[in-house]
């Protein structure tokens, strides 16, 4: 009806506007309920404005940040927006009513778009452009009515935490991207992404590394790249939808874990179409139950589709300063393009590097005077921020914003002492820290050691923070895949006023604004100099893995089980494995597939700093190690996002470099029986009998092995 009355009465839309304009300054409210409002020029908003009613913005919008904190318009209109749309990076629009774009509306910029339950109604193809980031949160529609989505270089629409976002109408045209930055992210679990009559055209794979994805009635995959699902969370062909995978696409499932039902045709009418395409599982397998499966063309089935890391070799390195300098701690942007790396004691005096990283050489981008000492690096889930944390004096975390080239401080905080740890929440709206002696909390005075903030690309506002106990210090902290929870280790306190009871290990639960105590385990039964360096959640959040010095023999493990592993079922940590390392693990890196743990430290067993452990949900199996030098410490350990890489930091290195690059060198794995493809579940009856369907002319090669299970 609104787009009826502006495409047949736009003469009278002009009387109106000449007879009846509404004088509004510029930045302020726009209210079009009871006058026309009409703006020719590219209008500014500023913080808190809205716009309602008969509105008409003719030459696009910016709405301009304020000067310490995002700045949010909302939006209510009932006639449809012309021009360029500037969210100046960190802006968010929030939608009170469907919003229409007229054809050659573009996203100038990174930014947010909210919605609980409107629609985004395209007039015309939509760009959002090379480098950008749009963040969507809530409930959100975009309706293509038949245009495409072009998704410039490195581009992304990003999901947050609790999400949904349904793609419906439209053709979605990606082009280059990373794995760690696919064009469409879901930054968690719980983000939801629903297709509705779409054409997905993949200009480079699209790694599906958590989330859920919901199809409904014709979705087509088309290009010559991969959709590779990654995610532990199931997926859905909805009742009487299809999705194909068009000629010369590649469908990939390797998720983080052993299910093999994760991809659901939900009814005897979903069907999945594979023309002249690839279907690859890893030894996880893949079995699909329900509905109809149609085979045209060569088809290519794979089930042995894994690659095992075999071992470490050094790519590339470089001096960070002197016999009495140290790196503590290394960060991969999201892209794998650039290292963050931080420590103490630099050649340059400055303790922040930042190098652009080509897969072979490392060139130095950018470096920043810290102060004292680097002890933790985070790089927000967009790429677009790096967090800093360590000992400067005053403000122990730094905030920087990344464009490429550049670092520049954002905004500051004041905690007391060390900030020893750092994480982002999957969806990067909140950062949590921990350390030494804090004394300060949003600039308020608190000893909380556990603190967590809501960033909103311009400032941090205090959210909610916790003890750890008396006089002792958070040594780690890291957070959960879905964003719902935190896990902390450090130092025993010599008493105890958080409930825990001197337990160094502590998993808390995040609602947006309190934290509260799930559950803990003891590294060891009373205050000492035990501590644990390290805390790491595993990709599909079901295990935790710790590292420290001088444990007590405790659940199963020996006091000389440095290297300890744990599940999660949401409430309680179980032990599951150990290992002896040696004296000490000061960094644990889990690998993106959730495979294989590294792990650095100092005086280990068998003299090599740097180890990796295969990872079997049962034990942990040496599979390579490296010498990192004499008397030599690992203080950081840490995989890119694709695990191709291992970047490794510390002290007293064999070549005096002590920042290294390792290349993980991977094997097909043909030694292990992979679970097969497996059409049909006959167990739970006949409704799960998989209609398998292979075309006139088709063609089916087989890897591995495939079974008809039918009832």
């Amino acid at each position: 009806m609104k787009i009826t009355f502006w495409q047949k009465l736009p003469s009278l839309l002009a009387l109106f506007w000449i007879l009846n304009v509404t004088n509004i300054n510029a930045s302020s409210t726009l209210d079009g309920t009871s006058n026309v409002v009409y703006k020719s020029n590219h209008y500014v908003f500023r913080d808190r404005n809205s716009a309602q009613g008969i509105v008409c913005l003719s030459n696009g919008f910016t709405v301009l940040p304020s000067t310490n904190h995002g700045s949010n318009v909302f939006l209510d209109l009932n006639i449809s927006v012309s021009g360029g749309i500037d969210l100046r990076g960190t802006s968010t629009m929030t939608l009170l009513h469907d919003l229409y774009l007229d054809n050659g509306v573009t996203f100038s910029d990174s930014g947010k778009i909210y919605s609980y339950g409107s629609t985004l109604i395209m007039y015309g193809d939509l760009t959002i452009p090379e480098g950008k980031v749009l963040h969507c949160g809530g409930n959100l529609v975009i309706d293509g009515k038949g245009n495409t989505l072009h998704m410039g270089n490195n581009s992304q629409l990003f999901l947050d935490n609790y999400a949904t976002v349904t793609l419906c109408n439209m053709v979605i045209e990606t082009k280059r991207s990373c794995q760690g930055q696919p064009a469409l992210t879901l930054s968690s679990t719980l983000s939801k992404l629903a297709f509705d009559n779409v054409i997905l055209s993949l200009g480079d794979d699209w790694n599906i590394k958590s989330g859920q994805l919901f199809f409904h009635n014709d979705v087509v995959v088309t290009g010559t790249s991969a959709f590779i699902y990654k995610s532990i969370a199931p997926s859905y062909i909805a009742p009487h939808g299809c999705l194909m995978f068009d000629y010369g696409t590649t469908f990939s499932y390797a998720p983080v874990t052993d299910n093999q039902n994760l991809f659901v045709l939900s009814d005897a009418s979903s069907t999945l179409v594979l023309n002249g395409c690839s279907l690859l599982t890893t030894h996880t397998g893949l079995q699909l139950s329900k509905g109809r499966l149609f085979f045209d063309n060569k088809v290519e089935l794979n089930g042995m589709a894994y690659n095992k890391l075999s071992t470490l070799s050094t790519t590339t390195f470089d001096n960070y300063g002197g016999s009495s300098s140290y790196i503590v701690a290394t960060a991969w942007s999201p892209n794998e393009k650039y290292l963050a790396i931080g420590g103490n004691g630099p050649t340059s005096g400055n303790e922040l590097w930042l190098y652009a990283f080509t897969g072979t050489t490392l060139s130095l981008l950018d470096s920043k005077n810290y102060g004292n000492e680097i002890d933790s690096l985070s790089w927000s889930p967009d790429g677009k921020y790096l967090a800093v944390g360590g000992d400067n004096g005053t403000t122990d975390l730094t905030i920087y914003s990344f464009d490429g080239s550049t670092l520049t401080s954002v905004t500051t905080q004041e905690y007391g002492s060390n900030v020893y740890g750092i994480s982002w929440s999957p969806d990067g709206r909140y950062l949590a820290i921990c350390g030494l002696l804090a004394s300060k909390f949003g600039g308020t005075a608190s000893t909380d050691e556990i603190q967590v903030y809501c960033f909103d690309g311009k400032s941090l506002v205090p959210v909610t923070s916790q003890s750890y106990g008396n006089d002792r210090y958070v040594r780690s902290v890291s957070w959960s895949p879905d964003g719902i929870y935190l896990a902390v280790g450090g130092v025993a306190p010599s008493s105890d006023d958080t409930g825990f009871t001197y337990d160094q290990i502590r998993i808390y639960r995040f609602n947006g604004s309190a934290l509260t105590a799930v559950t803990s385990q003891p590294y060891r039964t009373s205050y000492s100099s035990s501590v644990v360096h390290s805390v790491s959640w595993s990709p599909n959040g079901q295990y935790l893995v710790i590292g420290g010095y001088a444990p007590a023999a405790i659940g199963g493990f020996s006091n000389s089980d440095v290297l300890r592993l744990y599940s999660f079922n949401g409430s309680t940590l179980t032990p599951v494995t150990s290992k002896n390392y040696g004296l000490t693990v000061r960094s644990i890196s889990w690998s993106p597939d959730g495979r294989y743990v590294a792990v650095g430290g100092n005086s280990p067993s068998d003299n090599n700093e740097i180890q990796v452990y295969r990872f079997d949900r049962s034990l942990l199996t040496s599979i390579t190690s490296q010498d990192y030098g004499t008397s030599g410490v690992v203080y950081a350990v840490s995989f890119s996002q694709s695990g191709k890489y291992l970047a490794i930091g510390g002290k007293y290195a064999s070549n005096n470099n002590e920042l290294w690059i390792d290349t993980c060198q991977y094997i097909n794995d043909t030694s292990e029986p992979a679970n097969p493809i497996t059409f049909g579940n006959s167990s739970l009856g006949s409704t799960y009998d998989l209609d398998v369907n292979i075309l006139s002319g088709a063609r089916v090669e087989i890897t591995g092995k495939v079974t008809h299970d039918p009832a």
